[in-house]
């Protein structure tokens, strides 16, 4: 494995783990511990201007507290709290097939959920990008078998299904740090389709361009751009 797929690698571990924090519930008060290190990490490497003034936003108005607060906001306060499993963009509910396919995937793997961590079922979101960030780290380990694990899981749960989840959590009336957190994990999920060679859905696509005036074909424009941004990104972490 070459220097900068090395790069890359590293660098979508660390935005794997970061958006894991933002989107998987936990009780402990340390919940968002290294988040403020990672984001002054790379924001000076982010993928496009879009994604660096979310960055910065965060930064700026950085706040556990708010974080805490506005997460129960958005995903538990009722009358309507945000779903946020894959199951129920799939299907309308949550523990349906996306629960299954992801089990699937896991039962081809020695990594096990954390039930102390991670008291919700496998298709959460959050749960999924941090399973994601697992497999990088199994290939950068060298086990090269992780590649279709985590192709899978990107293009079978991941892509179909992430960009709806994001349109509801923008436009959640509870949600204010967490619209930057739709804007940076939006942008990051383009450089996933690249880097997968995968398109977003037809209807996704036409309802993202409506909403960010991003299109893919902006997307593979930047490609060169961000790798070279992952590969300095990469440098500094080391």
């Amino acid at each position: 494995m070459n220097n900068e797929n090395l790069s890359v690698l590293n660098a979508r571990k660390i935005y794997y783990s970061l958006l894991a924090k933002f989107l998987v519930f936990s009780v402990r008060d340390d919940r968002f511990f290294g988040v403020l290190e990672t984001l002054n990490i790379i924001k000076d490497y982010a993928i496009d201007d879009e994604s660096h003034e979310a960055i910065n936003d965060l930064i700026k108005n950085f706040s556990q507290n708010q974080l805490s607060d506005e997460y129960d906001e958005v995903f538990h306060a009722p009358p309507k709290p945000l779903h946020n499993t894959f199951s129920f963009y799939d299907e309308g509910y949550s523990a349906g097939s996306a629960l299954v396919k992801i089990r699937q995937i896991l039962a081809k793997t020695s990594i096990r959920k954390n039930e102390i961590d991670f008291k919700e079922n496998e298709d959460n979101i959050g749960f999924v990008f941090a399973l994601m960030s697992d497999f990088i780290s199994k290939i950068l380990a060298g086990d090269e078998s992780y590649k279709e694990r985590e192709n899978e899981l990107f293009v079978q749960i991941i892509n179909p299904f992430i960009d709806e989840f994001l349109d509801r959590l923008y436009a959640h009336e509870g949600a204010n740090l967490y619209k930057n957190v739709c804007v940076i994990t939006r942008n990051f999920m383009e450089f996933e389709r690249v880097y997968f060679g995968v398109s977003k859905p037809l209807y996704q696509r036409e309802k993202n361009l409506k909403t960010t005036g991003i299109s893919r074909s902006e997307a593979i424009r930047r490609e060169g751009n961000k790798k070279r941004k992952f590969k300095d990104l990469n440098t500094k972490e080391r």
